[in-house]
């Protein structure tokens, strides 16, 4: 079974918006905090005390997007109407969807939705990993990377979204992924399970 880890690094820039629930950037520790519990629920899928349409800031640059990261939270993602469209239509499980208002001080509010991974599977078995040498770039000192994605239990991954051991890396399915990659969203990249690597210091151990 081919599976995929979806790449979202791309979606962020200092031109590109950036979502929060706040008006601006690390007002103080407190909100900072509250910001990333709201965040981080929502991206799990955890609605409980919320009130809709969930109204968040932008936060960073002009450049709003198909897709929207929200500050602090990589594996949120703010989608507009025809990414909804899309992965409703095809009937793409392991997501849901919530109402957002994008407040944004360059132009109009703009309906959006929250994208919620809502799909769990185990975590990477590191120990299956191929371990090559590498740098980040030319003149950066080579260190070691794992190469390989591989779940410690295949059999685990049944939907066609997941957070690998529950939350961080996003995987998607062969058939997600085609859908996506014809719809042709920008910014979104697709890597293969046998062809993902990360820095080996990157690692979660547990």
């Amino acid at each position: 079974m081919d599976y995929y880890i979806l790449n979202t690094q791309k979606l962020c820039s200092t031109r590109k918006a950036i979502l929060s629930s706040k008006t601006k950037v690390g007002t103080t520790q407190k909100e900072a905090q509250e910001d990333l519990e709201l965040l981080d629920n929502l991206a799990f899928g955890n609605y409980k005390n919320i009130t809709y349409p969930v109204t968040l800031n932008n936060v960073g640059g002009k450049n709003i997007g198909e897709i929207i990261p929200a500050v602090n939270v990589s594996w949120l993602l703010i989608v507009n109407e025809r990414f909804k469209n899309i992965v409703e239509e095809n009937n793409l499980t392991g997501c849901s969807f919530f109402e957002v208002i994008v407040k944004d001080k360059f132009k109009e509010s703009i309906l959006h939705f929250g994208f919620s991974i809502t799909g769990t599977c185990t975590y990477a078995d590191w120990d299956k990993s191929e371990i090559i040498k590498k740098s980040y770039g030319e003149g950066l000192p080579i260190i070691n990377f794992c190469k390989g994605f591989y779940l410690e239990k295949e059999e685990s991954f049944r939907t066609d979204f997941a957070f690998a051991g529950g939350r961080g890396f996003k995987i998607l399915s062969q058939k997600a992924k085609d859908i996506l990659e014809k719809a042709k969203f920008k910014n979104l990249e697709f890597i293969n399970y046998k062809d993902f690597e990360t820095a080996e210091n990157n690692i979660r151990h547990e």
